[in-house]
């Protein structure tokens, strides 16, 4: 029971999508009133994977302003540590959140970006994280996030941020789906019923046993590694034999 979509019993993402009853327009709104800064992140695990993710942010940031919190930079949003009420005012002025990874694995999806969609902050998660795009836009409401994958660069990246920065309608279209859709990160009640299911039922109880978990979650053909596909941090260069085409 695991975030990956393929687990046996049952899936367990970080996240869900919720479609709502009725589509009723919430009114026109500007997402992008008093928001005077650019990105920010937050980074307490600086182990990062295959790749130099606090780099990858930083070389990001040299585009539009912004800052990245936690105990790797030492970097507090307030004096008080905790302070809800402090952070929740910061980070409303920031346009964007990096939500990177630090693995970049299949289906591998954490509250990072989830919390962004989630909370009233209204940025909007800027994602680095997955072996492809798909694996975002099946779960993730529509136009609700930018995914590194689609740009050719950092540099291509920070200049499509940079004119979001400048563009308040084309940064607010990221935010339509609101009228339509919910984000939660509570438990679904269907994947606790998928494992009730499994425990009831002995034909997917053995299906369990027999899936050779080990070797899939040690197999590194499910993780990028940009390490090894000489990717430099002026641009995302990947290795086109090893990944497809929305790479």
């Amino acid at each position: 029971m695991t975030y990956s979509r393929d687990s046996i019993p049952a899936h367990f993402p970080y996240g869900f999508m919720k479609q709502k009853a009725e589509n009723i327009p919430e009114g026109v709104a500007d997402y992008a009133k008093h928001k005077t800064k650019g990105a920010y992140a937050y980074v307490s695990n600086c182990d990062s994977h295959q790749y130099n993710r606090l780099e990858v942010m930083r070389r990001l940031l040299t585009y539009v302003n912004g800052d990245i919190f936690g105990s790797c930079t030492n970097q507090r949003p307030c004096p008080k540590k905790g302070d809800i009420t402090c952070e929740a005012k910061v980070h409303s002025q920031y346009r964007f959140y990096l939500a990177f990874e630090n693995s970049l694995c299949k289906d591998y999806i954490t509250e990072k970006f989830w919390k962004t969609l989630e909370n009233k902050g209204y940025s909007i998660p800027v994602a680095l994280g997955g072996l492809s795009i798909e694996e975002y836009t099946d779960v993730a409401p529509p136009n609700s996030f930018i995914h590194a994958y689609n740009f050719s660069s950092i540099e291509a990246l920070g200049k499509y941020l940079q004119y979001l920065m400048n563009n308040d309608a084309a940064y607010n279209r990221y935010h339509e789906w609101r009228h339509n859709y919910t984000v939660t990160r509570e438990t679904n009640k269907k994947t606790v019923c998928s494992l009730c299911e499994s425990i009831n039922h002995p034909e997917s109880l053995r299906a369990a046993q027999s899936h050779l978990f080990a070797d899939e979650w040690n197999n590194q053909s499910n993780c990028r590694n940009l390490v090894n596909m000489n990717v430099t941090y002026s641009a995302f260069v990947y290795n086109s034999s090893q990944l497809d085409d929305t790479s």
